[in-house]
Parts: structure tokens; sequence; C-alpha cells
């Protein structure tokens, strides 16, 4: 079983922690940032159906950190980067 499909099963045996160790550990993603998106998308859900804000928090830094950033390369070649939030 692949780890995003393992994690969303953790979460509905309510099992958050657990879930996301599945896609996140130490601050490093363990799973594609596709996934990831997906799973902070369902951690979000499941945070705010329970009013808690401890993975509400988890699920934000999760998105932040597998958000897609464009870089755009300005005039006179600095470097300018762009969120896309």
């Amino acid at each position: 079983m692949e780890a995003g499909k393992l994690a969303d099963r953790f979460l509905r045996l309510e099992q958050p922690e657990v879930a996301l160790s599945q896609v996140r550990s130490g601050g490093r993603l363990l799973v594609d940032d596709n996934v990831a998106l997906g799973f902070a998308e369902n951690l979000w859900y499941y945070a705010d159906s329970r009013d808690s804000p401890t993975f509400r928090a988890a699920a934000r830094t999760l998105y932040l950190q597998a958000k897609p950033i464009a870089f755009v390369i300005g005039k006179g070649h600095s470097l300018v980067v762009h969120s896309t939030l």
C-alpha cells in the first residue's frame, strides 16, 4: 500500500499522529509533493471537523512545504521567487 493511502486510512481510523508520520517525518516529506498536498487537504478537513488547532497547523505546514513555487528570472538575471499562494 502506498504511503498516501495508508495515511488516509490511519486518518479514518482516528489516528492522525500515525497518519501524519506516513507523510512527513523530522521536517521532511516522505512522499511526492502531490501526495502530500492531497493529504494536507484531508488532514485540514479532519482537523476542522474536530476543532483541532494542532492538526490544522500541521496541515498548513504540510501544505506550505509541499506546494509548488514558481521561479521567475527577473531583469538583470536576479532570481525572484513568487509564491503560488
